[in-house]
């Protein structure tokens, strides 16, 4: 569903140096826990950094965030008081300070801290927005529109600050009320907060207060389709289109809900008024194909598809677009393709074996349907029935020689049975299609190297198991598989390597037995970049960083896209005092991944260098 409400939220602030290192620690694991979701574990950790150092402002300060962000608002306002004393001018703590004073009804009080960031910095348009929230709700609407208006001269593309002086100038010339306003916002943050009977009450009492609030309409229709209420959600809508008739949103929202429904020519019918409004919304016409190949009428969803494309490169719609030219082509039956669909939602809601029966079903009505191969193929290869996972894909390559992922699947059936020459065979096949699949080039890479006796399939499997462990974060279940793949070929270096690395960077712990796996893992593959790496950061873990960097150097010249190592070369340079060669690295390893400026800022080690 579309969602139309913004709201001004709280802003999160770069964090800085730490005063001392377990604090930082604290201060560290606080704000992972906290990125995560774990906000109980996360105020635990900054409790931890402010009792180690108690005039640690970040700490406070974002022990503060995480009380807002649990609604826990006498404890938020005490953390960034504390903050304040610490940092008086610091204007994310004051803009937070006075979001959690509104969260509390004390308008006067937001007012003051809003004020006071004005004062400081004259051009922030967050808190010019924050005071008209305000102002909004002391229904003081002049004032509040001229703190809009002058957030908007600053900084035109706010969408948030733009809605928010709609409101006000609706509050003003009394479209709703101030009571039903308030009923409105109450709404909207329980909405947020996944209460959706709360916020369904409030609108209630919203639309009761003041019965041609629209924007109050449109979210009772939200809320009902949230929870699968269709029927009211129908009627939330076609009210929101009586009082404004020219609200696109609202018939794109009534064409959802008539979906959900099965009323295909009624959805069809709200989604081409939305288009006469808006016809360039791109989820709209998407929506509206969808309808058209559920009625059978593919000619139509093509042309909807193709229109939707020409405003927006969009995959989904791609891939829709193909079914679409593929149903008007006759290469498989509307029915089939509801099976098929029909197994896809079974495999979301976890019934492989339902799903399984979908797929069957959908190549007995179109037995050249290729795509439920495929998938029938798939369930086969995560229950482990290679043999006939071998059976599917070659039955597929009958129908479409064309397919890389036919031969990518076929080999990896074919080297779980031990048949690593015909996996190779098929690995080859697909990249002849498709030269650009790494991982078929890693798979290739990986079925030579069974061929060749470096390791054998029965640690190949124990490895990748012990990856299905890693990425679920038990660590002692991976450690115990690499340790039997080991034990079944003692020359996998790259089994090695993976322990090394899950007790140097994921436990930190045990480092001299990790650097004596790195160090096997390197002499069985003296030239692969990510094991030189893996032992550099074995040694950086120790703090030895001349010898790590060696490392890092040598992986960057083996690889030089390999950017991990030169970030990690970055931190042990670093490390070493040369900081000047610090930031070389970094702006290397930057270049290559964006995602290592967003590291290193997040980074203790970095924080004094924060650009």
């Amino acid at each position: 569903m579309k969602w139309r409400i913004t709201i001004a939220l709280i802003m999160v602030v770069a964090v800085s140096a730490f005063a001392k290192d377990s604090a930082g620690d604290h201060f560290k694991q606080g704000l992972e826990l906290s990125d995560a979701g774990r906000l109980e574990e996360a105020i635990k950790e900054f409790q931890l950094a402010i009792k180690e150092e108690p005039q640690h402002a970040d700490a406070h300060y974002n022990l503060g965030l995480t009380y807002y962000r649990k609604a826990r608002f006498d404890e938020a306002i005490a953390s960034l008081k504390k903050a304040l004393e610490l940092i008086p001018n610091d204007t994310y703590a004051l803009n937070n300070l006075g979001m959690a004073y509104y969260k509390q009804d004390k308008f006067d009080e937001a007012i003051v801290a809003y004020r006071k960031v004005l004062e400081i910095d004259p051009s922030d348009v967050y808190a010019y927005n924050n005071l008209g929230m305000a102002y909004d709700q002391k229904g003081m609407f002049d004032e509040a529109i001229a703190a809009y208006k002058k957030s908007l001269e600053l900084n035109p593309s706010l969408v948030e600050v733009r809605a928010n002086l709609k409101v006000a100038q609706a509050l003003k010339v009394g479209k709703y009320s101030l009571s039903a306003y308030r009923y409105y916002r109450r709404g909207v943050d329980f909405f947020k907060a996944g209460k959706l009977d709360r916020s369904i009450r409030e609108w209630r009492q919203a639309v009761a207060d003041s019965p041609r609030y629209a924007d109050a309409h449109m979210s009772l229709g939200n809320a009902y389709y949230a929870r699968k209420q269709y029927s009211d959600a129908v009627a939330a809508f076609k009210k929101v289109i009586e009082i404004d008739p020219t609200e696109a949103e609202a018939y794109y929202n009534l064409g959802n809900s008539h979906m959900q429904q099965a009323q295909f020519m009624k959805a069809i019918r709200a989604y081409q008024y939305a288009l006469e409004l808006d016809p360039t919304d791109v989820s709209t016409l998407g929506n509206l194909g969808m309808m058209y190949v559920e009625m059978g009428e593919f000619d139509q969803a093509v042309d909807a598809y193709k229109r939707a494309l020409s405003l927006e490169a969009h995959p989904q719609i791609q891939r829709n677009l193909q079914i679409a030219e593929e149903l008007q082509a006759g290469r498989y039956t509307l029915d089939a393709y509801r099976a098929y669909q029909k197994g896809l939602q079974k495999l979301v809601d976890g019934d492989l074996g339902a799903a399984r029966a979908e797929f069957r079903r959908a190549t007995r009505i179109s037995p050249r349907y290729v795509q439920a191969h495929l998938s029938l193929g798939q369930l086969d290869l995560q229950a482990g029935d290679f043999a006939n996972a071998i059976e599917v894909y070659e039955h597929v390559i009958e129908l479409e020689p064309t397919l890389w992922e036919a031969y990518a699947n076929l080999g990896w059936a074919y080297c779980h049975t031990g048949a690593f020459g015909k996996a190779m065979d098929a690995y080859h096949k697909a990249l002849k299609i498709d030269p650009d699949q790494v991982q078929v080039r890693i798979n290739l890479q990986i079925a030579r190297e069974l061929k060749a006796g470096k390791y054998s399939l029965k640690a190949y499997q124990s490895l990748l198991a012990a990856r299905q462990f890693m990425s679920a974060r038990r660590w002692e279940d991976a450690i115990s598989l690499l340790e039997q793949a080991i034990t079944e070929s003692p020359n996998y270096a790259l089994a090695y390597n993976t322990l090394a690395w899950i007790y140097a960077d994921k436990l930190g712990t045990h480092l001299d037995e990790a650097e004596r796996f790195a160090r096997k893992a390197a002499m069985l593959e003296p030239d692969a970049a990510y094991i030189q790496d893996t032992l550099g950061w074995c040694l950086y873990q120790q703090k030895r960083y001349a010898e790590a960097i060696s490392y890092f150097e040598r992986a960057s010249e083996l690889d030089s896209r390999h950017a991990e190592s030169y970030y990690h070369a970055s931190l042990a340079y670093l490390g070493s005092g040369d900081v000047k060669k610090a930031l070389e690295k970094l702006g290397d390893a930057v270049r290559l991944e964006e995602s290592y400026r967003k590291q290193a800022r997040e980074e203790p080690a970095w924080q004094e260098w924060k650009d």
